[in-house]
């Protein structure tokens, strides 16, 4: 499952959506037998950051100067926001970090079979 290799990646560095969309690229290419088309690889790829924020297993933020810095929302905000800067954005081949970061959370930790947080 694609959610899980994000919680653990996430255990090692914060994920950006680049990360995950690759995640989901290569899933999809693998099952197709063929490069899918790049907006139905957004969809995917916003459907497993949005899955991680509502279960609870992600947060997702910004990285500053400072390091990872939580959007101060509620997941249901987040989710929000997530799909009106990704959906909306006019390529779905975005930037690192122009979307959102993620962290796990203690339950993403968890899940991931990992006691603490990188961060």
């Amino acid at each position: 499952m694609i959610l899980d290799e994000v919680l653990s990646a996430v255990q090692d560095d914060w994920v950006a959506e680049v990360e995950i969309y690759s995640l989901c690229l290569e899933a999809m290419s693998e099952e197709a037998g063929h490069d899918p088309d790049p907006v139905d690889v957004r969809a995917a790829a916003f459907e497993v950051a949005a899955g991680g924020v509502e279960q609870g297993l992600l947060v997702a933020g910004d990285l500053t100067r400072s390091g990872f810095v939580a959007w101060d929302l509620s997941p249901q905000e987040s989710v929000a926001r997530l799909r009106e800067a990704w959906l909306g954005a006019a390529h779905p081949d975005v930037d690192w970090g122009e979307v959102a970061w993620f962290d796990s959370t203690e339950a993403g930790d968890a899940r991931a079979g990992q006691s603490t947080s990188h961060s």
